[in-house]
């Protein structure tokens, strides 16, 4: 269980098709896990964190307060895009 990198370091075809889903996934806010039994991939998941409703009032503040917001995350790139 883990993500695309891992399962290639471990010698785990991911197929074309699979890479696409992840994209979407990860398009779309989710991070995509994929499983593997017997070095065959069997599955992906993608799974999301919800954002906190007073998530964009507190950015908007600090905004207007002259700082400028970051985002520090561990998903990839085009997940936190999509965030």
């Amino acid at each position: 269980v883990g993500n695309r990198k891992l399962l290639e370091e471990s010698g785990i075809n991911i197929s074309t098709e699979v890479e696409s889903f992840v994209v979407e996934l990860e398009e779309s806010a989710k991070t995509g896990i994929l499983v593997a039994c017997d070095d065959i991939l069997i599955g992906v998941l993608g799974v999301a964190d919800s954002l906190k409703r007073e998530a964009f009032v507190v950015i908007e503040g600090l905004q207007k307060m002259g700082i400028t917001p970051v985002m520090v995350t561990g998903d990839n790139w085009r997940t936190a895009r999509a965030v």
